[in-house]
């Protein structure tokens, strides 16, 4: 039944897609007096005529008759509302066209090559210039910022209601790249406000967050990275809100620089003992020496998974313990946890499994019946780690590299920063109120052992690592946790700003899968501020608040766009010309230079007088 059920749809979707659309070249009148059924019809001033794209209506030709107004002239109420629910005035293609390429491409990452053949089937034939796309993935973007700005007062009113509003800010870019500074609420993610900035500044910085605490309230708390510029502008931008610094920021600093010594230093002796390359070349010598002998029958996998196997080559089965013990040291990076260094020191990770694997092979090798059946690779590589742990260089990086992960895992233990979920990095690492509370008192106890182990520690390794540890949460120990008890209808304490920075990895990832490329110079320097609020097309909380439906994008861009302005105005006001350069039309202006002169000489003497 359910089989007949799912072919009985598909029949009929395949039916609805292959039903014929509008005529070729069908013509509509719009007549607003018509349409409302007035009995007494004005005057005709003109009928205009336009070729209309629409996903709905396919391609059609909408005759738009504008009659006088009272005074006798025409005026936009004259206009068809029924015309201005399908495209924009005086433009070519429709709202849900425009909401479908924006949908596809910003949020479904399909380049527009792609997107193009979708809509030639969809539109019947019609086909659209790769430049129409590319304007019409920007009029997305406009039409969504002022959809956004006009749901400014709902989500001020949603937010006030629920109370107690915590700010994310931050900043992001790419070399080269203006910088796109953002304002999210933590609670339920939703982007508030976005602006493309020169540079991370402090006089810029503050104006957004004066213009964002205008537009959505001010929040109860700021949470932000360790920058100093931001939380300059967070105290002249919002004076009497409490601002805190990411609890996740400052683990990673303090990782930083407990690392840096002895990740240099193993780093360096690794690199110098060129064991990487030895390994590579031995694997590759195994690997073929298996692979070019017909009568060898791989055994290992076999033994590994019980099943009885006859071991008719003692030499082979040695060459795959070899390369077993490869690829396991190879899969070094599986000890971590995602989240990147310092919280996964990766080149330590590398000489553990090295260490164990000599371990293991030396206790492997001590049996007199697997010397005698064992093929002198394995020996090889027995001897090949044997030098490598025994360099004194490497015993000394790996003992001060031990030392600084086990006061660092301190430092993630007290903070409570384990990682956590399928994808650490983005974790939010939120607390609730009591397990806050201890998050407090276990840094409160870390800082004092570690000015104990500045003062009495006998090793000057020991106290520069208490040191460091001292110096980051002596500054920031006063800011890092909330200073007043959070209502339970906010829910846990957020206390990094994973969240906003990892909207601007989704941001970025969207923009490599469209077109694969890994630098993002030109699409950051090209994109508007608009681009960062995509992301809360996919907040269920922001598009019920919003849209109510996302189905109803097109319809609500449509309502927007009467108050939108001109597009053209807008798009010049996010491609600005470079500081000083005179517009094209104004260079080619025949007697320029002369002009430039009259012009300079007349302002400088009005100055002097």
């Amino acid at each position: 039944m359910a089989a007949l059920l799912n072919e009985v749809v598909a029949l009929a979707k395949r039916e609805v897609e292959e039903m014929p659309g509008p005529p070729a070249g069908a013509r509509y009148h719009f007549d607003r007096e018509k349409a409302e059924g007035q009995a007494r019809l004005r005057p005709v001033t003109k009928t205009v005529r336009r070729t209309v794209v629409s996903l709905r209506y396919s391609q059609f030709e909408a005759l738009e008759v504008v009659r006088k107004g009272q005074e006798g002239s025409a005026v936009a109420a004259c206009r068809s509302p029924e015309l201005a629910a399908i495209v924009p005035p005086g433009q070519r293609y429709a709202y849900d066209l425009v909401a479908y390429v924006g949908i596809e491409t910003f949020l479904g990452h399909r380049p527009l090559q792609e997107v193009d053949e979708e809509l030639c089937k969809r539109c019947r034939g019609v086909g659209l210039p790769f430049s129409s796309l590319h304007e019409m993935q920007l009029k997305f973007l406009f039409y969504l910022g002022e959809l956004h700005r006009q749901a400014a007062p709902r989500i001020e009113e949603h937010l006030r209601e629920r109370g107690g509003v915590t700010w994310l800010v931050d900043g992001t870019l790419e070399p080269g790249t203006p910088v796109f500074f953002g304002v999210k609420e933590a609670g339920e993610g939703m982007m508030l406000y976005c602006r493309k900035l020169a540079s991370e500044n402090r006089p810029d910085i503050t104006l957004c967050l004066s213009e964002a605490a205008r537009i959505y309230g001010k929040p109860r708390e700021v949470l932000h990275d360790l920058s100093e510029l931001i939380a300059q502008a967070c105290a002249d931008a919002l004076p009497e809100v409490p601002h805190r610094v990411c609890h996740y920021h400052l683990a990673r600093d303090i990782g930083m620089d407990l690392y840096q010594e002895p990740h240099a230093a193993l780093t360096a002796v690794v690199r110098s003992t060129k064991l990487h390359l030895r390994l590579k070349e031995q694997r590759r010598g195994q690997t073929e020496a298996l692979r070019t002998n017909p009568a060898v029958s791989l055994a290992l996998r076999a033994l590994l998974n019980g099943e009885a196997v006859t071991i008719e080559d003692p030499q082979a089965l040695g060459r795959e313990v070899v390369l077993s013990l490869h690829h396991w040291v190879l899969d070094f990076a599986s000890d971590g946890h995602r989240q990147g260094f310092p919280f996964d020191p990766y080149v330590l990770y590398f000489h553990r499994r090295v260490e164990r694997a000599g371990k293991v092979l030396a206790r492997v090798l001590s049996h007199e019946a697997v010397r005698a059946a064992a093929p002198r690779v394995l020996f090889s590589l027995a001897r090949m780690l044997g030098e490598y742990l025994e360099n004194p260089k490497v015993i000394a990086a790996v003992a001060d590299y031990e030392r600084a992960f086990l006061l660092f895992d301190r430092v993630r233990s007290a903070l409570r920063l384990g990682a956590q979920g399928e994808s650490p990095l983005r974790n939010a690492y939120v607390l609730d109120g009591e397990a806050l509370w201890q998050a407090k008192q276990a840094l409160a106890g870390l800082h004092q052992e570690c000015r104990l182990g500045m003062e009495q520690a006998s090793d000057a390794g020991e106290q520069k690592r208490c040191r460091i540890v001292c110096e980051h949460l002596g500054r920031y120990r006063e800011v890092l946790f909330p200073t007043f008890e959070r209502d339970a209808r906010q829910g846990p304490c957020p206390r990094t700003t994973n969240a906003l920075e990892s909207e601007w990895g989704r941001s970025k990832q969207r923009r490599r899968q469209i077109h694969g490329r890994k630098l993002l110079t030109r699409d950051f320097q090209t994109l508007p501020e608009e681009y960062m609020l995509v992301g809360n097309l996919e907040n269920p909380e922001y598009v019920k608040l919003v849209l109510g439906d996302l189905d109803e994008l097109p319809a609500k861009l449509a309502e927007v766009g009467k108050a939108a302005g001109p597009f053209s105005k807008w798009l010049e006001a996010r491609h600005p010309l470079n500081v000083g350069r005179l517009p094209i039309r104004l260079l080619r202006r025949e007697g320029l230079l002369g002009r430039v002169a009259e012009t300079y000489e007349a302002a400088c003497r009005a100055l002097a007088a």
